[in-house]
């Protein structure tokens, strides 16, 4: 068990000695239900306690309060009547009065009807006066995406003037002040739960238009509805152990003595079908789309020979200056359709550029410096599939080491992969438990038997062998050595030959993998790996690269002259102090999917991005600004600026070097509510109708760190401030008003400028000396 399962283990033995003080969550003044529910003992010796919570109703329940006592009891009232006494009202219509709220009851039981609560209704027996509501005990289950378990919250219904019927919507948020205690029911199923005192937030929802319900939907289903899918319990339990493993592959690497190096996101180099980078909007691309160079080049010989042929038949002048006219456009059309196949000088980058399907080619020029660096990051395939293991944006996590060969590299997976194991059981116990029990039931036994055993290891060849000899199973692809190997031979390997373990297939031949793979003395194969799993298929990838640079500069020249030009800086790695050198490349998602036993890809990515579709769009970058408090500068005496410093200005670098260096005295200074024209339509409208809730985080020499914003919480506003900035496709931003339609809560947060930190904490001049391979205006060699 590492320190963090010892100290989580220590501090559930101290709750039993005595109870520690209720720690409040930092930053947002509530206590986190884990910090209640997840101790030895459940928050039972909590009790007494008084804390604010908040989070989402999972479902409630109501009880009508028990009604004021009558006068001094009659003895009568337990003696049944006489027969002979006449009631006012008959049985038949009692029994008519009460037949709307028997429909309704079965309603909300079965789950049909509207979602409202009949419970609430006033009786409608005929002759009886209307009265005024009555009131009722709220039994809430609140969960607040800290733990898999919920808190009951007890409400009076006359705490809030919200009808109750809303108060009690699925989805509802609730931030409620009040007393620990233990339940009063004695079937209670719940140890600890609050007594609400206070509603202190209630953000409604429409419960017409709410996508979400009591019943446990289909994960496919929830994909459409991406922005609320994290407020049920399963994929909230998965996002949990996503950011475990996340913590996890830090924790391996950095205890292993590796360097966390950022590796660019877009790139000069790569292979396969990629993502291309551009800020032209290629307008006569868009006025002859479908046509292709070798299409108009094929018309111009046509048109050529045409033109021969009226020459040579004597036709009339005006038939051959119209065949050269046609000709004369044809050409013109195939010089444009050139000229936009050329890098183009309007550009950002002045060359083509991508989005990186790899980061170990920029990772291995810090090895060969570093020795053992790591990078965690977005890879993008721009492959037309669409299946259950593939997008087109997932996270790998991806290591070089230096002075290592193929073994060192399977090594360090084996190691790698047993460790994310062993931290899910030791960390996220009480999250496996639920998934165990929600989606699959092996998932425990599985992580605990691949981290206490050894990983099977075959070589290619050898896997091939085995796949010819399989007399149960016939293959779409026949297996032959040369082949790659596909999902159905994996498959095999792992269920029939491996029994369900993991295994290990090294020793590829060259065809089948990337240029750059090491040749092995046999000349026919290379010195790469792939860990596969059951059900899965490939987690991790890993190679040893070529160091000798006569071998990879033959290899690349194989792929064309005009890729060489691209791999020169890699070249170089092997022209200037060469080393043997190994990696791996791990699918972050699809260790997720052998963690959780998800059966789709697409359920283990908070936004998921694949072919022909993109579930919510990102906001639009133009509507940001930089405006700041100018009275400072609106004083200054002792400088003269060149832009005038008035309200409602950007502040450029002299006004905030002025700021730092002559008011703060070189100190590091906040500077907050912006004018609203000037900042991004979603910051909150502050009381003053003017300026919003941002700021920024100012340090002397280097400008803005940090920038930060509480963000609108109530939909009316946000709705006109999405209309005043003149947004004309809304729709792209209704998932966004849908966050505030349906269980608003106020919020915040920040954003770090990581280059520009290191900028203060190194005091480099330039932030280009910052970032191992930037990218700037007209620049990315590499």
């Amino acid at each position: 068990m590492d320190s963090h399962g010892k100290t989580h283990q220590r501090e559930h033995e101290d709750d039993v000695i005595s109870p520690k003080p209720v720690a409040l969550s930092k930053y947002s003044n509530r206590v986190e239900l884990k910090t209640l529910l997840e101790r030895s003992d459940g928050g039972a010796r909590l009790a007494g306690k008084r804390v604010v919570i908040g989070g989402w109703v999972k479902s409630s329940r109501a009880v009508k309060k028990d009604s004021p006592p009558p006068p001094p009891p009659q003895p009568s009232v337990t003696v049944p009547p006489p027969a002979s006494t006449k009631s006012n009202i008959s049985c038949t219509e009692i029994i008519q009065s009460k037949m709307n709220i028997f429909r309704k009851l079965f309603d909300v039981l079965s789950g049909g009807g509207k979602t409202t609560y009949p419970i609430f209704d006033k009786p409608e027996i005929t002759g009886q006066k209307a009265t005024s509501p009555p009131e009722y005990t709220i039994y809430f289950l609140i969960s607040d995406g800290s733990s898999v378990s919920s808190l009951q919250v007890v409400v009076d219904s006359a705490m809030s003037t919200i009808p109750a019927t809303q108060l009690m919507s699925l989805g509802t948020c609730i931030v409620a002040e009040g007393v620990l205690r233990h339940p009063l029911a004695a079937s209670a199923k719940h140890v600890i739960e609050l007594e609400a005192e206070k509603l202190l937030h209630v953000g409604t929802v429409d419960p017409e238009k709410y996508p979400l319900s009591k019943k446990q939907l289909p994960l496919h289903l929830l994909r459409d509805f991406s922005h609320f899918r994290p407020r049920t319990t399963t994929v909230g339990s998965v996002t949990r152990v996503h950011s475990a493993l996340t913590l996890a592959s830090h924790t391996f690497f950095q205890s292993n003595g590796f360097q966390y190096v950022q590796v660019p996101v877009i790139t000069t180099t790569g292979f396969g079908e990629m993502f291309r980078v551009t800020t032209t909007l290629d307008r006569e691309e868009k006025k002859h789309d479908g046509l292709s160079i070798e299409t108009v080049k094929a018309a111009i010989k046509e048109k050529t020979r045409l033109i021969d042929h009226l020459k040579r038949s004597d036709s009339n002048r005006e038939a051959v200056a119209a065949a050269v006219h046609d000709l004369k456009k044809t050409t013109d059309l195939a010089a444009q359709l050139e000229k936009k196949q050329k890098p183009q000088k309007l550009d950002f980058f002045g060359c083509d550029t991508y989005l990186t399907v790899s980061g170990r080619f920029h990772l291995e020029s810090y090895a060969s410096a570093l020795g053992k660096v790591y990078t965690f990051g977005p890879r993008f395939t721009a492959d037309k599939i669409d299946n259950a293991r593939h997008l087109a944006e997932m996270w790998n996590v991806e290591a070089e080491i230096a002075f290592s060969e193929l073994d060192d590299a399977m090594d360090c997976a084996d190691d790698f992969f047993k460790f994310l194991c062993r931290y899910l059981l030791e960390n996220r116990h009480e999250d496996m438990k639920f998934i165990s029990k929600r989606v699959d039931k092996t998932v425990t036994t599985r992580l605990e038997a691949t981290a206490s055993n050894s990983l099977l290891r075959f070589s290619y060849t050898e896997a091939i062998s085995l796949l010819q000899k399989a007399t149960t199973r016939t293959f779409e692809t026949k297996p032959k050595w040369g082949v790659a190997l596909k999902e159905e031979h994996l498959s095999y390997l792992t269920d029939e030959i491996c029994k369900g373990s993991v295994m290990i297939i090294h020793s590829y031949p060259k065809e089948v993998k990337p240029f750059y793979i090491r040749l092995n003395e046999d000349k026919k194969t290379v010195a790469a790996f792939d860990l596969v799993v059951p059900k899965v298929g490939v987690v991790i990838s890993g190679s040893q690269n070529e160091e000798r640079f006569e071998i990879l500069d033959a290899r690349i020249r194989e792929l064309g002259s005009t890729s060489r030009e691209k791999y020169e800086w890699y070249l170089d790695l092997r022209r200037h102090g060469t080393v043997k050198h190994s990696g791996m490349s791990l699918r972050m998602e699809h260790m997720l999917l052998f963690a959780t036993g998800l059966p789709d890809i697409k359920d283990a990515v908070p936004f998921p991005r694949s072919w022909g579709n993109i579930c919510v769009a990102a906001f639009d970058s133009t509507c940001s600004g930089i405006c700041r408090s100018v009275d400072p500068i609106v004083e200054a005496t002792t400088r003269t600026f060149e832009a005038k410093p008035k309200w409602g200005v950007a502040l450029t670098e002299e006004h905030l070097g002025y700021l730092t260096d002559e008011i703060c005295k070189g100190s590091v200074m906040i500077i907050h509510s912006y004018p609203k024209e000037v900042k991004p339509f979603y910051v909150r409208l502050n009381e003053d109708k003017k300026t919003v809730a941002a700021f920024d985080l100012v340090v002397p020499k280097v400008g803005v760190v940090i920038s930060g914003s509480q963000n609108e919480d109530r939909f009316e506003i946000l709705d006109g401030r999405v209309k005043e900035f003149g947004l004309t496709t809304k729709e792209k931003y209704e998932w966004y008003l849908d966050l505030r339609r349906h269980g608003t809560v106020r919020h915040s947060g920040i954003s770090l400028k990581m280059e520009h930190m290191l900028l203060f904490a190194t005091g480099l001049p330039d932030i280009k000396d910052a970032i191992p391979f930037h990218r700037s205006w007209g620049k990315a060699n590499n």
